[in-house]
């Protein structure tokens, strides 16, 4: 009986006061440097959702979309670090600004802890369905035949399109015109149609209509392993340039924020995106949920940063 009692009071004694109060009935923040209605918004708010169902807390979803996502980024780090504000951010404001901005930024990367990843999206490189080349290796025969004559277009710079073509540039030997563009629907598809660019390397659910409808012709895919939406397409792996890469989502929050809460927070977004009941919802919205525990999510930034850095250095893709 004293060594049972004695376990009870030890174990609550490792329990921290934060964590403990944790979450208690307050209102909770999760920032979204991105615009209303865009991918990683759409994700925090089911995020969200399935979270006040399991605590009966109050979320709101704060969208601070200016400076690149930088905005979003400083609040995060000027809010109390008590696990009542994390932001749900993508590579551009989590990793990219840090190598790219040409200004001193007002954070550091050491700054914010690493929750969990929340989504990665497959991508796939297309090009005209008249294109002369079927393949990724037929393009980068191309691209060294005519050096400079290819146009290949992506959404801006140092995007994950963008970087994601001059990684290719630099492992295949080759060079591209780089086109930058105002957006898949907006720009990048209707210029290809109109054969005024030639080869694209963006989200593969956002073409797969475009896919399916003949209207583009995969040439290949640059994730680990074949893509799920497209398993007849070979990876850039298979076809001898050794990258991958994917654009993902995930939760980050203040590095003075107790580590145990990180770990309780991480832990219980992982639950809801693997509850049953937000499937049909998550495949509505294209989205292909991961989990990882915040020491993965912590191992993955890290190569980001060594993945992109020379890319930056090499084509000097600085931004205001």
């Amino acid at each position: 009986m004293r060594k049972a009692l004695l376990f009870c009071v030890l174990t609550a004694m490792s329990v921290s006061p934060a964590m403990a109060e944790w979450p208690m009935d307050k209102t909770m923040t999760i920032v979204v440097p991105r615009p209303e209605g865009t991918g990683g918004d759409v994700l925090a708010r089911i995020i969200a959702d399935g979270l006040m169902k399991k605590w009966g807390n109050t979320i709101v979803i704060e969208n601070l979309s200016d400076d690149g996502g930088n905005a979003g980024q400083l609040h995060v780090v000027q809010s109390p670090p008590d696990g009542y504000t994390w932001i749900h951010t993508s590579p551009a404001p989590g990793v990219n600004n840090h190598l790219t901005s040409s200004k001193p930024l007002p954070y550091k990367f050491e700054d914010f802890s690493a929750v969990t990843l929340t989504n990665e999206t497959e991508m796939v490189m297309v090009v005209r369905p008249d294109s002369p080349v079927d393949d990724l290796a037929g393009l980068i025969a191309l691209a060294k035949e005519k050096p400079g004559s290819l146009k290949y277009a992506h959404p801006g710079k140092g995007t994950y399109s963008h970087m994601t073509g001059l990684a290719l540039q630099e492992l295949a030997g080759v060079q591209f015109e780089m086109v930058p563009m105002r957006g898949a629907a907006r720009e990048m598809q209707p210029k290809l149609a109109a054969a005024e660019i030639d080869v694209i390397v963006d989200q593969a659910p956002v073409y797969m209509a475009l896919i399916k409808e003949g209207k583009v012709k995969p040439l290949a895919t640059v994730g680990a392993e074949r893509s799920s939406l497209l398993p007849d397409v070979p990876t850039f792996v298979e076809t001898g340039i050794q990258f991958t890469a994917a654009p993902w989502y995930g939760m980050q929050g203040s590095s003075k924020v107790p580590p145990e809460i990180t770990e309780a927070f991480a832990k219980a977004v992982a639950e809801v995106l693997a509850d049953p009941a937000n499937q049909e919802r998550l495949e509505k919205g294209g989205f292909t949920p991961r989990t990882t525990t915040p020491a993965e999510f912590a191992a993955m930034l890290d190569d980001e940063i060594k993945k992109w850095k020379p890319v930056v250095e090499k084509y000097n893709v600085w931004t205001d």
